[in-house]
């Protein structure tokens, strides 16, 4: 076992080498802003998150798995930094790139302890991170749990390594309790304790003069239980979450995985096509999934067994690969979570095995040799000079969710989620004909991209043409079974037309595939109350309640419904707050309204407040809307004024039985894989 520290800089001036050189590559972040695409969730929009520190924050980040991960050391970094910054994200990008400098210098601090050699630590540490493959994890607020399990990693192998100078329970415990952050951080760390064994053969070279194989395994059973744990936890919460059911088969999947290995090596010595999505291959109509799979395993087969054959006297070639193949397994795609074909963030960890394993060869080439060491010292140079300037200019195509996707439709053909998401955001601009050019697009791209098929539907409703939106729900729901929005849609058109038994069926099948799918929740509820069946109607409207207890919507159906369960003072109680939670709602006003005039209860009843109400609400929709001028009706005749009662109801039956503004309206909040918030 060599001895750590042999040869290069002093700890302190190479971590603060990397210091700066982290700050020179990723500085340009702060002038980055939130990207939509799981910043809201995680931050913007994340009311526990942003409020900041607190027992309920702490309580809510351990209890349970949200947005289908379980990893309360992240949640509470992010509250930690809306206490810090608020929601300005200058803060939340600095904070990201001081995690990832940390990560490089405790890597450089553990893989000198581990006897890997001072400047073979610098440098690969340099080049992990500065590397353009990190931009993601670092540029992108909502990765900050791949750098945060990042420097528990690193931290580990420190630990590690002072265990094995001087073994002993307590040192032991420091190595789990370094992984256990990694595990609470981000469960991708599940690896740690294989690691460590490669570890044990080089550079400890542990296995054989001090112990056997089997003890060195033995010595990681506590580890093994513990990350054992973690992916068991992390599976399932993930799998009842609905993160995988990306329609992949395990044939494809299993072809993927070696295209994605393949791959992840080429960016990482060529980094020019990086991008924030890359299509799952299964989905690109000019690849042959299964001639590429092979042709890539054959390579990856061949890789395995030339470095294997070479490890016999130069083990950190062996210990380098195996480290690229097993760090990265759990994100290779096996197991899909997601529809992405490979991402970025999964490199983060898994090539610092062969980028070590470089950097320590080519220090064996040139340390005796002075000549050697200026073409190697040269070669290092250049290549983290030229990482640092791609990195720079890679980090302003995350400015914005329009330019990190732009980028992506530029550097990746047939980017059918990025086209979707570019659609999203001019048709939120009321671009409305660019979005449904970009969804068609989308839709050309992947003919069962699900997103682009309901958001083309929803702009054709948004535009007035509702059997063309029907029929793009259809596609929708036909294509992609497995996804809710399609058979909300279908339900939700259905029901504006009255058809309330199709329209009941449609949403139960998208509540069978998708059963915390809010929208289809409340929909089916408002179904059922129109058909009549009130209890199943308060059934599910209390359901959604009890998950979102301050939505106006769902406050309003729900105050509806058991107002025509005769519970008058109850509902007034919860139309109350579905207008205070949404003063703009018409419909909460107009229901509000229709109690106040006819409720049973005496007490409850205040035909001046309904009168106020129905007026408000029936001006809001121009009185075009039957049910804010059946509560005027309501509410005249509960005030004596029966002469404008009668003409007020006379104008809601003389109105369309079909309220076409209505199902534009309301689509216009749903949105393919958003997940249902309260507020």
């Amino acid at each position: 076992m060599s001895a750590p520290g042999s040869d290069g800089p002093r700890p302190a001036y190479g971590a603060l080498f990397l210091f700066v050189l982290t700050a020179i590559a990723f500085f340009g972040v702060r002038a980055n802003g939130f990207v939509d695409f799981d910043d809201p969730d995680y931050v913007q929009t994340n009311e526990v998150v942003s409020a900041g520190l607190s027992w309920k924050g702490v309580v809510w980040a351990f209890e349970d798995a949200h947005y289908a991960n379980w990893h309360p050391l992240t949640w509470l970094s992010h509250m930690l930094d809306c206490d810090l910054f608020g929601l300005d994200p200058s803060g939340h990008h600095l904070m990201n790139v001081l995690v990832h400098a940390l990560t490089a210098i405790v890597g450089f601090l553990a893989f000198r302890a581990l006897g890997a050699g001072g400047w073979v630590s610098l440098a690969a540490m340099a080049l992990f991170a500065v590397h353009p493959l990190r931009v993601e994890s670092v540029a992108w607020i909502s990765e900050r749990k791949d750098t945060l399990s990042g420097l528990f990693f690193m931290a580990t192998l420190l630990a590690y390594a002072r265990y094995v100078r001087t073994p002993g329970p307590r040192r032991y415990a420091l190595v789990a309790l370094a992984l256990a952050g990694g595990l609470l951080s981000k469960s991708v760390v599940v690896t740690v304790p294989a690691v460590l064994i490669l570890l044990d053969f080089w550079p400890l070279r542990r296995i054989g003069p001090e112990l056997s194989f089997p003890k060195a395994v033995a010595e990681k059973v506590p580890l093994f239980v513990l990350v054992f744990v973690a992916a068991a936890f992390t599976f399932v919460n993930q799998r009842d979450a609905g993160a995988m059911t990306a329609g992949f088969t395990l044939g494809e999947r299993i072809a993927n995985a070696p295209i994605a290995y393949i791959t992840y090596l080429r960016k990482a010595l060529v980094p020019h096509d990086l991008a924030v999505f890359y299509p799952h291959p299964a989905q690109l109509p000019d690849v042959n999934l299964v001639t590429s799979g092979l042709l890539h395993g054959a390579a990856l087969l061949a890789a395995t067994g030339a470095l294997v054959w070479l490890g016999r006297k130069r083990p950190v070639l062996t210990v380098g690969w195996l480290w690229f193949l097993g760090v990265t397994f759990p994100v290779i795609g096996i197991i899909q979570v997601g529809n992405q074909g490979m991402a970025d963030r999964y490199t983060y960890l898994g090539l610092v095995g062969p980028v070590v394993a470089v950097c320590a060869i080519a220090w064996e080439w040139a340390r005796e040799d002075e000549g050697r060491r200026k073409i190697a010292t040269g070669v290092a140079g250049v290549a983290v000079v030229a990482c640092v300037v791609l990195t720079r200019g890679l980090v302003t195509k995350w400015v914005d969710t329009e330019t990190v996707f732009t980028h992506a439709t530029e550097v990746v053909a047939n980017n059918s989620r990025a086209l979707s998401k570019i659609g999203i955001i001019h048709e939120n601009r009321g671009e409305l004909d660019r979005a449904r050019e970009l969804y068609e697009h989308a839709i050309e791209a992947h003919s069962e991209n699900s997103v682009a098929l309901n958001n083309v539907g929803i702009v054709h409703a948004k535009q007035g043409r509702l059997g063309e939106a029907r029929e793009y729900f259809e596609l929708a729901a036909t294509r992609r079974p497995d996804k809710g929005n399609g058979h909300a849609n279908l339900g939700q058109w259905h029901l504006l037309y009255g058809e309330l038994d199709v329209a009941i069926a449609s949403l139960e099948r998208a509540l069978a595939v998708e059963q915390a799918h809010g929208d289809a929740r409340l929909n089916l509820g408002k179904a059922l109350r129109k058909k009549g069946d009130l209890a199943a109607a308060e059934k599910h409207l209390a359901q959604l309640l009890a998950t979102a207890p301050d939505n106006a919507p769902v406050l309003e159906a729900y105050g509806a419904t058991i107002a025509d369960l005769g519970r008058g003072r109850e509902a007034a109680t919860f139309l109350r707050r579905a207008v205070q939670e949404n003063a703009s709602s018409a419909t909460a006003a107009a229901e509000l309204a229709w109690v106040l005039a006819t409720a049973r209860e005496e007490a409850v009843r205040d035909g001046a407040e309904a009168l106020r109400l129905a007026t408000r609400a029936a001006q809001q929709t121009g009185h075009t809307s039957p049910l804010p001028l059946r509560a005027l009706a309501a509410a005249c005749a509960e005030t004596g004024d029966f002469e404008k009662a009668v003409q007020w109801q006379q104008k809601a039956l003389d109105l369309p039985k079909v309220d076409t503004d209505a199902l534009a309206a309301q689509l216009q909040r749903y949105r393919s894989g958003q997940p249902w918030r309260s507020g």
